[in-house]
């Protein structure tokens, strides 16, 4: 019932403990104070919490102590109550090198990934460390050939878990044609692993009410899909003109619409987990909807040449949401409405 604190530290802890059935003093040791103070020893002796040496024959204590009981320790430890640490000692289940080379063997049809491991192995460390956190995030910096994914996977398939992953993997070459870098081995092995068990799933009767997420994105560190602009820093007002009118587009030549859609929610402060939805009220035009428990408002893009009226008019803006689209995709009538709102943001 002591603490490291000195006397000086604690004031109110200095003091010396008496047995009111005994009357035996225990002295208050200066360098080390009694946890609790004067007041506080009163409240716990009345609650009986407070055990003496000589109160029971199997104590071999010679100061004073504090009882605790399980309620305490729920209060205390909340939802991670009766988790325990675990055992370095792993069990034969989590399997060797070589049951890792059978798992994606079960995958390809060949050795095409070296000393691979155990989905076992994996899956039993995510146990351990989540089981009290079903929504839990498995960060894997060094991929390989896509084990964490699929152990997280069948691991939340058992126990009914919406755990995530992000495996980061550079694209280093291998010797495969078909899979020249690793990278394409962990994408094709999470692929198969995901239709495979969906396979398995086929036409077994769901107990469970939560459909298992089985959905998974690529996202490649890339060059921006906006074009750089050419520093001048001449005097020539032609060359400078010149250089406006041969930028008649912000975005490269070769923009993809899914990349500058992703390129964009970033710039607008929007993470990669965002929840991007097709809006359906929009038949002449393809407006994404992206939302995000991490921003307030809402971010609408879309990326068609030509953006029709109709789309400006059903457009239900909330003073704080933000519309993105190509500069050349609306007239001038529609930017000067949508800006007065303050919700344009033009490319």
């Amino acid at each position: 019932m002591t603490t490291h604190r000195t006397a000086a530290e604690r004031p109110n802890s200095n003091f010396t403990i008496v047995n009111p059935k005994t009357g035996e003093k225990y002295p208050v040791n200066p360098n080390a104070v009694w946890r609790v103070t004067r007041e506080s020893f009163e409240k716990f002796y009345k609650e009986n919490r407070v055990v003496f040496p000589g109160d029971y024959s199997f104590l071999k204590i010679s100061k004073p102590v504090l009882r605790y009981f399980k309620d305490d320790d729920e209060a205390k430890a909340g939802e991670q109550f009766g988790f325990v640490a675990a055992s370095t000692n792993l069990p034969k289940e989590v399997g060797m090198t070589q049951d890792g080379t059978k798992d994606i063997g079960n995958l390809f049809d060949n050795k095409i990934f070296g000393f691979p491991k155990p989905v076992n192995l994996i899956k039993h460390l995510i146990k351990i460390t989540t089981s009290h956190d079903k929504s839990a995030i498995i960060l894997d910096f060094f991929a390989g050939s896509g084990t964490t994914a699929q152990s997280l996977l069948e691991f939340n398939r058992e126990d009914n878990g919406n755990r995530k992953f992000i495996l980061v993997q550079l694209p280093e070459l291998t010797d495969n044609p078909k899979f020249p870098t690793i990278a394409e081995i962990s994408k094709e092995r999470i692929r198969r692993a995901i239709k495979q068990m969906q396979s398995e799933r086929k036409g077994k009767f769901k107990l469970d009410k939560q459909e298992v997420d089985l959905g998974f994105k690529v996202l490649k560190l890339s060059r921006s899909n906006y074009q750089a602009w050419q520093d001048y820093d001449g005097e020539d007002v032609k060359k400078l003109e010149t250089l406006f009118d041969n930028t008649t587009s912000p975005l490269v030549d070769d923009w993809q619409p899914q990349a500058v859609r992703t390129e964009i929610m970033l710039l607008e402060g929007f993470p990669l987990d965002s929840a991007v939805t097709v809006q359906e009220a929009f038949k002449k035009n393809k407006v994404m909807l992206i939302e995000s428990d991490m921003v307030a408002h809402r971010l609408f893009v879309c990326l068609d040449k030509s953006i029709k009226d109709d789309t400006i008019q059903s457009l239900e803006l909330r003073a704080e949401d933000v519309f993105v689209c190509l500069d050349s995709a609306l007239s001038d009538e529609d930017k000067v409405r949508l800006s007065d709102m303050g919700n344009l943001r033009v490319i």
